[in-house]
């Protein structure tokens, strides 16, 4: 496997990203650059993984999800947006390629083919590097494989709970997150409010006392239960320093990340098969 990294070779632009006076010429360079390096190993189309969305969505990205497969130029698109500092973001990948981008302005590619990167023309903006990566194989990641399907939501509606949760997760990040409340016969209707290729986490009878948090870790602010089936919530996920933090907002009711979670789905498309892929969770 070989790793190529292509940086601003401006230290402005990787400061400043698209507000800095050499972002211009960086563009210019980098589209060129992923266009041949792409063309050189034959990838016309790439597949979106691991979506981030910690910030509020475009309405363009509405129906942007895990699985979507789309054009090589659209790819290129989104990669430069993501440079610039704008999300959603995500890993763009085919069978020969993956592309990642940092914070920083930095694209990342990885590729099998040890010869392409010399094929390739640089540009005066780009600072491009290559390293060879260890030669042990990736350890493939386990993916949920339970399909949230007709049998799924019937299990869901007939288990037997007082308090019963369920988390729709399209992305990560802070905005990338439904919760619903599904006591009584409301999982069947949830069913249908839930996207194609989100994963779907079902919790039963959690502890939801604030005082139960790890504050130093991950958890979800819970509004009222007892009102409509959407629940408004906020994810934290590096924790609060206290818990008076949280009252002061208003919040009543939390659940932990460490909580057990009683069934984990993808939702599949229309045509009942699944395409989003999501690692089990840990």
């Amino acid at each position: 496997m070989i790793e190529v990294t292509v940086a601003p070779s401006d230290e402005e632009v990787g400061l400043g990203l698209s507000e800095a006076s050499g972002w211009a010429a960086f563009e210019r360079d980098l589209r060129r650059f992923l266009a041949e390096f792409a063309s050189v190993i034959h990838v016309d189309g790439l597949e979106v993984t691991e979506l981030f969305a910690g910030e509020p969505v475009e309405s363009t990205f509405a129906n942007v999800r895990n699985g979507l497969i789309v054009p090589l130029g659209a790819g290129i698109d989104w990669v430069v947006r993501m440079c610039s500092g704008r999300g959603p973001y995500c890993i763009l990948v085919s069978s020969m390629l993956k592309i990642e981008c940092t914070w920083d302005g930095v694209v990342v590619l990885t590729t099998t083919e040890r010869d392409v990167a010399a094929s390739v023309t640089t540009g005066p903006s780009l600072d491009v590097r290559l390293r060879e990566l260890p030669g042990e194989a990736e350890r493939p990641l386990r993916s949920v494989e339970t399909v949230a399907d007709e049998a799924f939501w019937s299990s869901v509606a007939e288990a037997p709970a007082k308090v019963k949760l369920l988390r729709e997760r399209w992305a990560y990040g802070k905005f990338g997150t439904h919760w619903f409340d599904i006591n009584g016969e409301l999982a069947p209707r949830v069913g249908l409010l839930v996207q194609p290729r989100s994963m779907v986490s079902v919790l039963i009878d959690p502890r939801l006392e604030l005082d139960h948090l790890h504050l130093d870790g991950p958890f979800t602010a819970l509004g009222d239960l007892s009102g409509s089936v959407e629940v408004l919530h906020e994810d934290f996920p590096f924790g609060v320093d206290s818990i008076d933090d949280i009252k002061k907002e208003g919040w009543r009711f939390g659940v932990d990340e460490r909580e057990t979670w009683r069934w984990v789905a993808v939702v599949p498309d229309p045509d009942g098969v699944v395409r989003g892929r999501w690692p089990v969770p840990d």
